[in-house]
């Protein structure tokens, strides 16, 4: 029986994330800038007087209230603030806003040689997210995720674990095709670790409108953007893998790697394995 509804009906309260301009790069990223950063400004008393009124702290408050205010200002249920400094409850609207705005993304060079955004797509109350690496040509192209030669294998894998593809939500670690034009052609290219670490900002907020219990991780690219460090496959591949926010990983291994197998030996045995990864991932996110 094919798995037709994996919605997540636990969903918790989302983090309070600012999503500034999709063209800035992200505060807590290096830029270059004409000038020394905010942080490293000194902060004369008329300086602080003007940041305290625009971030509404009282004036006697100590650094360590102004810290904890920060931190329950976090745990706010509230979904993201947009670059439009609005706050979107509806998490469908809130994906499209999202993917909007990830549409003029420049936050790294990988634009320059791509089409197009390739962003997520899928229910925004899945309880199973799938991350790739990032699009190939043919999701560049069209500009939907897992379209080419890997998506047909990946729909073969989700049919035969019984999940429908529709109640899952695809998404890349990457969401701008890395590839070096070689005369008509385009060549893939692994994307490195700057380029993963800044694409990962819209990962997260994804993460945090979509909330699902369960995040399969395809191939060492979306694994370290998911986890936030470098995992190996083979050592933490078949088992559940606590995140934050009371959600959990699967690490699996991206459906292009069958297609560089060479023996149909060896296909079939990644296949099955795949199709097991992702039917353990499926009931887990089952709601219990």
């Amino acid at each position: 029986m094919a798995l037709t509804s994996l919605r997540n009906t636990s969903r918790s309260n989302p983090p309070r994330l600012h999503m500034g301009c999709a063209k800035r790069a992200c505060k807590h990223r290096k830029t270059r800038e004409t000038g020394p950063p905010d942080s490293c400004r000194r902060m004369t008393p008329a300086m602080d007087a003007e940041r305290r009124l625009a971030q509404n702290v009282p004036a006697n408050s100590s650094p360590v209230h102004e810290r904890q205010g920060m931190a329950q200002n976090w745990r706010d249920a509230e979904l993201p603030l947009f670059a439009e400094a609005k706050r979107i409850n509806d998490p469908e609207r809130a994906l499209r806003e999202l993917a909007k705005e990830a549409s003029a993304c420049t936050r790294c060079p990988l634009y320059k040689n791509a089409t197009q955004t390739v962003f997520g797509e899928g229910p925004a109350d899945a309880a199973l997210m799938l991350v790739g690496e990032q699009p190939g040509d043919q999701e560049d192209v069209t500009g939907r995720p897992f379209v080419g030669p890997a998506g047909k294998v990946l729909d073969r894998a989700l049919e035969s674990a019984g999940i429908e593809r529709s109640a899952v939500y695809i998404t890349n670690a990457v969401k701008h095709f890395k590839n070096e034009p070689r005369g008509k052609r385009r060549i893939h290219k692994k994307p490195d670790t700057s380029e993963i670490d800044a694409c990962r900002w819209w990962l997260d907020n994804e993460l945090a409108i979509v909330q699902p219990s369960v995040v399969v991780a395809l191939g060492a690219t979306a694994a370290r953007s998911v986890m936030h460090k470098v995992v190996t496959i083979n050592a933490n591949r078949g088992r559940l893998i606590e995140l934050p926010d009371h959600r959990r990983a699967v690490i699996t291994v991206h459906p292009s790697y069958l297609l560089r197998l060479l023996e149909d030996r060896d296909k079939r045995r990644e296949f099955d394995r795949l199709v097991k990864d992702l039917r353990f991932a499926a009931d887990a996110a089952r709601p219990s």
